[in-house]
């Protein structure tokens, strides 16, 4: 089942394989979250940076049930 915000997971994938920052900056400044990985992040796992700020370590469950956030990397505003 796929919900919004994995829609937009998805997206932002896509971007990741871009290295289009510009694009990611403006997706968040349509209000949307968008995904990315540095070269720390564990496998399995991306950030997802909200328009506010927030940004979350995920670990993504591929069969798109049961993504978890593993920890606040940094509070929204």
């Amino acid at each position: 089942m796929l919900t919004e915000n994995h829609t937009e997971l998805e997206r932002a994938f896509e971007l990741m394989t871009t290295d289009n920052w510009n694009a990611g900056a403006e997706i968040l400044a349509q209000g949307h979250p968008i995904a990315y990985r540095e070269k720390d992040t564990p496998k399995g796992c991306v950030l997802m940076e909200y328009p506010n700020g927030k940004i979350e370590l995920i670990e993504v469950d591929m069969s798109g049930d049961n993504d978890k956030v593993v920890k606040i990397v940094r509070d929204g505003k």
